[in-house]
């Protein structure tokens, strides 16, 4: 949760979007982002779902939601890629380790041939998981608002 609330400063670009919206609307963008569904942002934001669905018309809002779920799928995708490469690290000393006994070497090769023969596809994989996760932004709204009418 505390890194939901750092996003926006975080970020230069969206911290200037966000100085555009009110209090409540960054609110409302952050819990939108994370998935929350519209009554419940509108819940920690204080207002009427009807006054999120509103926001939602309007392009800043909507800019600043697009751009806070990417920024928070990239967070998490950096927070992974770390993990990852500290692994990695860990394989590739154990795999050039004299003292380390013959399967442990060889089960560190075989996670770093697999680590580094995969990185073209996972690369893929996160486009796609971005290129989603913005779908189904503008997806919850048109579903929440076809719900209104």
């Amino acid at each position: 949760m505390a890194r939901r609330t750092t996003i926006a400063r975080d970020n230069p670009g969206l911290k200037k979007l966000c100085e555009e919206l009110s209090p409540k609307q960054v609110k409302a963008v952050v819990e939108i982002a994370a998935g929350s569904k519209y009554n419940q942002a509108a819940e920690a934001s204080g207002v009427d779902v009807r006054t999120v669905y509103g926001w939602m018309r309007e392009p800043a809002f909507k800019k600043a939601v697009i751009e806070t779920v990417q920024e928070i799928y990239w967070a998490s995708v950096q927070d992974a890629v770390t993990e990852s490469l500290s692994a990695m690290k860990v394989a590739s000393k154990i795999m050039n380790k004299d003292s380390a006994r013959d399967r442990d070497r060889l089960e560190a090769v075989k996670i770093v041939l697999a680590h580094s023969s995969g990185w073209k596809e996972r690369k893929i994989a996160l486009q796609m998981e971005t290129l989603e996760a913005r779908l189904q932004s503008f997806n919850n709204f048109e579903g929440e608002e076809n719900e209104m009418d």
